[in-house]
């Protein structure tokens, strides 16, 4: 997983702020890879917060455009539960955790 988050952080500074598309089609292969990786090692809130990055890099594709302050909250976000080994879906705080991301991120 930490393997992964790493991966993560090359894509993510991979990213050229005038043409961010291919960068961030990259991105999210890397969160696809990890969201599948969270959910098979129990980490039920990787999951979750994968598939929201997911859904904000192929939206920010599509637009050509992203805010690196969001995908470094989703960063933050994945390292923390990994570092401190969050099993499951971490109940009341994780889902307040997905409701600021989602919130941030501007998904519905």
């Amino acid at each position: 997983m930490t393997a992964d988050l790493e991966r993560l952080d090359k894509a993510v500074a991979g990213i050229d702020a005038a043409n961010p598309a291919p960068g961030l089609k990259a991105a999210y292969g890397v969160a696809h890879d990890i969201k599948g990786q969270g959910a098979t090692f129990g980490y039920r809130l990787v999951t979750d917060i994968g598939a929201l990055l997911c859904r904000y890099l192929q939206e920010a594709a599509k637009a050509n455009a992203y805010e690196p302050a969001v995908i470094e909250a989703f960063q933050q976000s994945l390292a923390t539960v990994v570092e401190n080994r969050v099993q499951g879906d971490a109940g009341e705080l994780g889902q307040e955790i997905l409701a600021s991301l989602q919130a941030a991120a501007k998904l519905a």
